[in-house]
Formats: structure tokens, C-alpha cells, sequence
């Protein structure tokens, strides 16, 4: 991560400049985050903590969520690639019935390797029932199709995890802040929604206020994709 000097990320009057010239929906608000070399760092992570352990709270099977990216999952991702880049997916259920399937109480500064992901004190391996996709016919990365890995994984990788530490969790949400459209092959443009030709899969559209408020959180907690 790159932390040299102030790192400020870009201006409301900017992201709304450039708002009206991509698809509608696409660029909302955007905070102003100032962090210095010296306690830049430490403050992203404390707030990614207390963020975490908030929405924890909030998360049940059959709601929705938002994980912090910090890698591409593939190339074709890169053309949806803005601050505060995320994965969206639906919450699983764990055999207590959570969406916990594993809370990690450990030393200070020791951690735990968890079915291949690390996790410190305080941390929990959360349950995905579903990733999802975005499509490649809207520009504002809001509409998306259910992650399929036969079309969706590149020959030979390995297999999409489907639990993920709860330090990376930056937003949880309902169905009204996710709707899907059905089979018929609709997408998004403005604030309606436009039929395109042919049956394709099931689309959901993920509410752009919402959208830019996840972005948000992802830039306060340490975003490192631009």
C-alpha cells in the first residue's frame, strides 16, 4: 500500500464533473479522506475494525453484502475499475445458523490460518452462499448476474472461495437495495431500466446511492485500487 506522504482522494467537484459525462448512476458523491505518514495507516485500520464489527451485527443468511476488493478478480473487471472497488455477494448460512462459521479469539499480534485466508484476534471467516458478476453492457457497475464459475473462471484456476474474512465487510443490505429484474435481459441506463433483445440471465440492480456510500467505506478503510 502506498503511503507516502498525504494521501487525499479525488474532490466532490471532480467525481461530479466526471459523473455527468458516464452513465447516469455511475460516479455519485465522493468524501474527501486526508491521511498523514504517520497515523494514515493505524486509523484505517482501526475504522476498518470497528466498521467490520458493526455490519457483523447486521448480517443474516439471505442479505446481501459488500467485500472490500483488493486485487482484480479478472482483467475483464478493469473497465469497471474506479476508488473503492467491490465484490458483491449473498450472505450464507454456517451450522449454528449464522453467517459466522468461525470466530477467531487470539493473542495480540497472533493470527490464525483459516482454509487459506489469515485472520487475527477479533476476526471471523464469514459464509458466502453466492458471488455476483457485473455486466459488461453498463458503465456504471451497477448491474450484475450471479458469479458462474464455469463462464465466469479462467481455464485452470483455483476454485472461488466461498468464505472470506469479516475485516474486508463494508456494507450490508436488502433486497430493496438490490433488485433483481428477471430473465428477460434488462439493464440499467438513467434512472429507468431498458429491455435489451433476447433472453439472458437473472440481472440485479444494485442501488447507486448505496453503491458510492460502499465505495466510500472501502476508500476510508485503505482502498488500494484506483
Amino acid at each position: 500500500m502506498a503511503n507516502a506522504g498525504t494521501r487525499t482522494c479525488a474532490t466532490t467537484d471532480t467525481l461530479d464533473s466526471l459523473s455527468r459525462g458516464a452513465s447516469a448512476g455511475a460516479w455519485r458523491r465522493r468524501s474527501r479522506l486526508t491521511s498523514t505518514r504517520a497515523d494514515g495507516v493505524a486509523n484505517e485500520r482501526e475504522y476498518a475494525k470497528d466498521l467490520s464489527r458493526r455490519l457483523r451485527r447486521q448480517a443474516a443468511p439471505g442479505k446481501f453484502g459488500c467485500v472490500q476488493a483488493d486485487a482484480l478478480w479478472s482483467e475483464s473487471e478493469r473497465k469497471h475499475l474506479r476508488p473503492g472497488h467491490h465484490w458483491i455477494f449473498e450472505f450464507g448460512e454456517a451450522d449454528s445458523g449464522s453467517c459466522e462459521k468461525q470466530a477467531f479469539k487470539l493473542a495480540p499480534r497472533s493470527w490464525k490460518v483459516y482454509e487459506g485466508t489469515r485472520y487475527y484476534d477479533g476476526e471471523a471467516a464469514m459464509v458466502v452462499k453466492r458471488w455476483f458478476h457485473r455486466t459488461d453492457d453498463d458503465a456504471s457497475g451497477c448491474t450484475f448476474v450471479e458469479f458462474d464459475p464455469k463462464k465466469h473462471t479462467a481455464a485452470g484456476a483455483p476454485p472461488v472461495a466461498l468464505l472470506f474474512n469479516s475485516n474486508k465487510l463494508r456494507g450490508v443490505f436488502g433486497v430493496d437495495k438490490f433488485k433483481q429484474l428477471g430473465r428477460s435481459g434488462m439493464r440499467t441506463r438513467g434512472a429507468g431500466v431498458v429491455e435489451l433483445q433476447g433472453a439472458g440471465e437473472t440481472r440485479f440492480v444494485l442501488d447507486s446511492e448505496n453503491d458510492s456510500s460502499m465505495r466510500d467505506e472501502c476508500v476510508r478503510c485503505g482502498s488500494v485500487l484506483q
